[in-house]
């Protein structure tokens, strides 16, 4: 009878292991890029970030939030939060608290918003800088997300992609004639001073700006074209729309 009992708690163990490995939680990562070099600086939506983990169709996901600035600087300094899976959280709730996850999620909600009222409470008066290092940090955040391998991934960029670094700068005469005649040559011009992996996967680049009159809104369209030369052959997905304009939902759905 012993042996039994022992052998039916092995069984139950076994099982209990076996439908915890069955439990694929997936893994969310989401990368606000704002650009303080750029003279309309964006508010960062904070609806629309949390709107991409789809927590409430996806409450056990882990899940992850940086905001890294463009600045003129080669070292910007992110801010970052993280919340585990819920097979990880829950091995840690050792009261058996039933709103544990819930909590955790709310709790993981308020840094959010937090992290968005934090940066601009820094950077809102901060002083538009000369020089703008886009692309490098663009491609520096694109490589730190594709390291992770998370399920999914969403690098959202508030800027006007007005690069003036030692890789291109859009404001002089020539470059903007290279731009319009030759945007495949500025593309390969990227490309090689801030190489990306191949094969990514699960990526998806959004890119949010609203421009302010005709020249600008030319130049903002032709580095679009240029940022999706060089990100789509490597499997990302590119979105773009106004700051102002509605969401494209269908980002926003859980795959079936």
């Amino acid at each position: 009878m012993k042996k039994l009992i022992i052998l039916s708690m092995a069984c139950l163990g076994w099982t209990a292991c076996l439908k915890d490995k069955t439990v694929q939680y997936q893994r969310v990562g989401v990368s606000a890029v704002p650009d303080l070099t750029d003279i309309h600086l964006l508010q960062l939506n904070a609806r629309m970030l949390l709107d991409l983990y789809q927590m409430e169709a996806n409450p056990g996901i882990e899940m992850l939030f940086r905001i890294l600035p463009i600045t003129d600087s080669k070292l910007p300094i992110p801010i970052e939060y993280h919340l585990a899976n819920m097979a990880v959280t829950e091995r840690r709730n050792k009261s058996d608290n039933p709103k544990n996850r819930s909590r955790l999620i709310q709790a993981f909600k308020d840094s959010l918003v937090y992290g968005i009222d934090r940066y601009h409470e820094e950077y809102d008066k901060y002083t538009p800088l000369q020089r703008s290092l886009c692309y490098e940090t663009i491609a520096g955040e694109i490589r730190y997300l594709a390291k992770l391998k998370y399920d999914k991934s969403y690098l959202v960029i508030y800027s006007n992609l007005f690069e003036n670094s030692e890789i291109f700068n859009c404001y002089s005469p020539g470059s903007r004639a290279m731009l319009k005649y030759s945007p495949a040559k500025v593309a390969d011009t990227f490309a090689k001073a801030c190489p990306l992996p191949r094969g990514i996967r699960g990526l998806t680049v959004i890119f949010v700006y609203n421009t302010h009159d005709n020249d600008e809104a030319d130049l903002y369209l032709a580095m679009i074209e240029v940022y999706k030369k060089i990100l789509e052959p490597k499997g990302i997905q590119v979105v773009q729309y106004t700051a102002d304009g509605p969401i494209n939902r269908a980002l926003y759905e859980p795959q079936q």
